[in-house]
């Protein structure tokens, strides 16, 4: 069910890094009533999800660092993904089951994970996984060329994905983090994001 309270958890999934005003939540999250907001927003604060930082006269929240802000973050982008009607959820599910590993966090970005994918569009799609990339993306590969749509499968590892984050320089991982639909382990993926935004990854 997606509800005003779980709009405003994806406001900060999508961007774990990033600092909303009272104003910009209840316009981002097409919420009607401030006082339902402002509630949902008190709440997410006294729980340890939200962190809030007055600048000047405005109060600033962003998501903390917390283990339940990570898992109520996990849980929304999860959700999230899977309501999304327009992904071709068999192909994503058959991938899934033959990713040779327990502890992995798969994603879609690029144009699925906007809605702007046309018919011929490939279906990009991120692993993350402390298996050699190389090794893991050639067990993958025949089914990701078969598949309908067609999968492009980008391997990194946890570190290799963080590097990018902390690359000054523009990269693919940060469009990655910009651009996503979290299907499978986005506790780990949140935990790479948040120890980046520690070390002055913004986004």
């Amino acid at each position: 069910m997606i509800n005003n309270s779980s709009r405003i958890l994806r406001l900060f999934a999508g961007a774990p890094w990033k600092k909303f005003t009272f104003k910009e939540i209840k316009r981002l999250s097409k919420s009607r009533s401030e006082s339902y907001v402002y509630g949902v927003i008190k709440n997410f604060a006294k729980d340890g999800v939200l962190q809030q930082e007055k600048v000047g006269n405005v109060i600033q929240y962003s998501a903390s660092e917390s283990q339940n802000a990570i898992f109520c973050l996990s849980t929304a982008s999860e959700q999230h993904a899977l309501q999304e009607k327009h992904l071709p959820h068999a192909e994503i599910e058959g991938l899934q089951k033959i990713i040779p590993a327990k502890l992995y966090t798969l994603m879609v970005t690029g144009s699925y994970a906007n809605k702007k994918q046309t018919p011929k569009s490939d279906l990009d799609m991120v692993l993350i996984c402390d298996i050699n990339a190389k090794k893991l993306y050639s067990e993958l590969k025949h089914f990701c060329e078969m598949s309908i749509p067609k999968i492009h499968l980008y391997v990194f590892s946890p570190v290799e994905f963080e590097d990018m984050l902390l690359d000054k320089e523009a990269n693919y991982g940060k469009e990655i983090a910009k651009n996503n639909l979290v299907i499978a382990g986005a506790e780990a993926y949140f935990r790479i994001v948040m120890e980046a935004v520690k070390n002055g990854f913004i986004g």
